[in-house]
Order: structure tokens, then sequence, then C-alpha cells
């Protein structure tokens, strides 16, 4: 994250109107996420978004991001140090 702190972004996602490109761009353009990690978010929220047409629907993705962390810090998939995670609610 730019500013190093957890973030909880909610936002609407509609199947067949809203891209996952489109929604990472948004995410950037407002300043919540680095630059660096748009094509990764995009990529893991159509994954999730995708999942929802199968039998098994995954909730929740935790995925590693191309920006950097801090030099004391070690990255945590538990803590979302270093990685983000996409979580879909009703």
């Amino acid at each position: 994250m730019l500013n190093e702190e957890l973030n909880d972004i909610r936002f609407e996602f509609v199947i067949g109107k809203d891209k996952a490109d489109g929604i990472a761009c948004e995410l950037v353009a407002a300043g919540l996420v680095d630059p660096k990690d748009v094509s990764t978010i995009a990529s893991n929220l159509q994954r999730l978004v995708d999942s929802q047409s199968q039998t098994t629907k995954d909730t929740s993705i935790t995925f590693p991001l191309n920006s950097a962390i801090a030099p004391n810090e070690t990255p945590s998939d538990v803590a979302l140090i270093g990685y983000a995670a996409i979580t879909i609610v009703d």
C-alpha cells in the first residue's frame, strides 16, 4: 500500500459490466494501491470472479504484491505484509 497501512476497500463489481483491470486502475487512481500492483490485483480479482461460475466457488484469495516492503519487514500472507487479499461478500 502506498501509505503502508492496511485498508479495507469495498466496491461493487457487476459481472458483465465491470472489468477487473478497470477496478484495479481505479484503485491506483484513488491512491489506494501502488501502480506496480495493478496487473497483479486485476488478474487475481478476475480469477476470483471467474471462480463464481464453478461448482466450488472461492470467496477469498490472498496473493503476493509486486510493490516493495520496508527493509525491516518480513513478507507475511497472514499479516498482509507484501500481500493483499480480496474477499467476495454479499
